[in-house]
């Protein structure tokens, strides 16, 4: 699965559980916006979506 960085909506991550984290995507087949879970397995991984959603709110 890969989404183009201008079809994704809204990027966040889970309070409670820094190594879940979810975007929000339209899909380009459909044109519906499907929201896509994922727990990461290392630190690194979260690190950078929690980067992200950090530049998604200024």
């Amino acid at each position: 699965m890969s989404h183009p960085i201008y079809r994704i909506f809204y990027v966040s991550h889970d309070s409670q559980d820094l190594k879940i984290f979810s975007y929000i995507a339209r899909d380009a087949a459909s044109n519906v916006f499907r929201c896509n879970v994922f727990k990461a397995t290392k630190k690194s991984v979260y690190s950078r979506c929690r980067a992200y959603s950090r530049h998604e709110e200024n």
